[in-house]
């Protein structure tokens, strides 16, 4: 099964364009990039998510119903959890979201097989690994997130639970955490535990 597709786009004067396509950014593009929000800043659209669709679909349902419908649980949802955090510093929220999750779940973070913490800007995965010196590089966005999969707006939780669930099962892990910051000053995020 394929979580993430290429799709060809052909927009006004026939020209096509890959949403999800190959190769990366030359350096001098990247250091030309203008800053986005701050005029000092150091977000630029290079080192962020793009504008993209997306979709997926995740169907919550109780044991017993699951059972009744004669469905196997793919995975089961341990705990959820949601932080405020000041709005000018909203991307923050996906990982001061982690501590009081990690808690909620009585979860330890070197119990976690996998993290994906959306990175809407690079910025806040390298904020993240300040903010938690112990989260473990190795086992975190080993397979993308929001810059190089996507960033849906109102799928984008979705989208990592699925690539979650998929994940764990197809490396062998157990326990998934899954987070992202949220326009407006949130963060949000989840415990998974594949079956």
């Amino acid at each position: 099964m394929t979580e993430t597709v290429v799709v060809a786009v052909v927009r006004g004067g026939g020209e096509q364009y890959h949403v999800i396509g190959q190769g990366g950014q030359p350096l001098d593009e990247l250091v030309a990039a203008k800053p986005y929000f701050k005029k000092d800043g150091t977000i630029t659209t290079l080192n962020a998510s793009s504008i993209n669709d997306g979709a997926a679909a995740v169907l919550l349902a109780s044991e017993q119903r699951a059972a009744e419908l004669g469905l196997e649980p793919l995975a089961e949802l341990i705990a959820w959890h949601n932080v405020g955090v000041p709005r000018e510093l909203m991307g923050e929220g996906a990982f001061k979201v982690v501590p009081p999750l990690l808690e909620r779940a009585g979860v330890e973070l070197g119990d976690v097989d996998f993290f994906e913490l959306n990175e809407a800007f690079a910025a806040v995965l390298a904020a993240a690994f300040a903010f938690l010196p112990e989260l473990p590089r190795d086992r975190t966005n080993q397979w993308g997130s929001g810059i190089s999969l996507g960033h849906p707006v109102g799928a984008t939780g979705a989208r990592q639970v699925v690539d979650m669930v998929h994940q764990l099962r197809r490396r062998g892990g157990s326990i998934g955490v899954t987070s992202r910051c949220v326009g407006g000053g949130m963060g949000s995020g989840e415990v998974l535990l594949a079956r």
